[in-house]
């Protein structure tokens, strides 16, 4: 997901350098307007009265100029805001990069502890059944069987209290997988925003 924002980004970044180009030719085209307006106007003070129709285009040449001059300004402004706004958004994106590696490695931790946790549950069955089949060798001995039996107790107790702690680690972790998951599609949305205006 991260990897699709990102190269959605990229071609953003491409789109605003495009505006930037576009932008650059529109400021030369209101020079060259600019520069036309002033030799229509030179032209006609020197055809003094037949000159006035030929003063009306280059006074409109004029006001064309600056119209573009000013158009050009206001997207250049939004283009650079714009690209603030990216910069802020790819940084954003970074940022969720990390912690995306930073909780996967978690994710992962938590695996090896539950894995770790399995192999303790089948050690503890297996030794269970070596007592039991200690107790049915011990039958005759009382005292014994109670003390052997108070040792199973005893594990018992330890492998539930590790079960309720493993069942708390799955559920913390889960949440906040559930919280990445949120924080992707929150980023997701606002790019979308941004893009779309």
């Amino acid at each position: 997901m991260t990897d699709q924002i990102t190269e959605s980004a990229k071609s953003f970044t491409g789109i605003i350098n495009n505006i930037s180009v576009f932008v650059d030719i529109m400021n030369d085209i209101s020079k060259q307007t600019k520069h036309l307006a002033l030799n229509a106007t030179i032209e006609a003070s020197k055809a003094g009265k037949y000159g006035s129709g030929f003063a009306v285009v280059a006074t409109n040449f004029k006001k064309l100029s600056d119209q573009t001059h000013n158009y050009t300004i206001s997207i250049s402004q939004l283009t650079e805001e714009i690209a603030k706004s990216y910069t802020n958004i790819n940084q954003s994106v970074e940022d969720l990069k990390e912690s995306i590696k930073n909780q996967t490695q978690s994710v992962d931790e938590t695996n090896q502890s539950f894995n770790n946790i399995t192999d303790a549950i089948f050690s503890i069955s297996k030794e269970i059944n070596d007592v039991n089949v200690s107790l049915d060798k011990m039958k005759n001995d009382k005292d014994e069987v109670i003390k052997l039996i108070e040792e199973t107790a005893g594990f018992a107790d330890e492998t539930v209290a590790a079960s309720e702690e493993f069942a708390s680690m799955v559920a913390y972790h889960a949440q906040t997988v559930s919280d990445i998951i949120e924080a992707i599609e929150e980023t997701k949305n606002t790019l979308t925003e941004t893009i779309s205006d």
